[in-house]
């Protein structure tokens, strides 16, 4: 009796039915911009600069005209 070879199907090394799995997210070059914070720096800076800027003026030119005048009207 001659018994036929049994042909035992062998299992691909690559199952079709597995897709590898995705490569992992990259993380992006630039790291996420935050959103702007009212007490950050950036945002706080601007106002105070144009603030001193037109107090430095206005100081100087306050004091100018009181006293100038003030010794005058004295002394008539």
């Amino acid at each position: 009796t001659t018994t036929p070879p049994t042909t035992t199907p062998q299992p691909p090394s690559q199952s079709p039915s597995s897709p590898p799995p995705p490569p992992p997210p990259q993380p992006p070059s630039q790291p996420p911009i935050p959103p702007p914070s009212p007490t950050g720096p950036t945002p706080d800076l601007s106002p105070h600069t144009i603030s001193i800027s037109n107090n430095d003026q206005e100081d100087e030119i306050v004091p100018e005209a009181p006293t100038s005048i003030t010794p005058t009207t004295t002394t008539t």
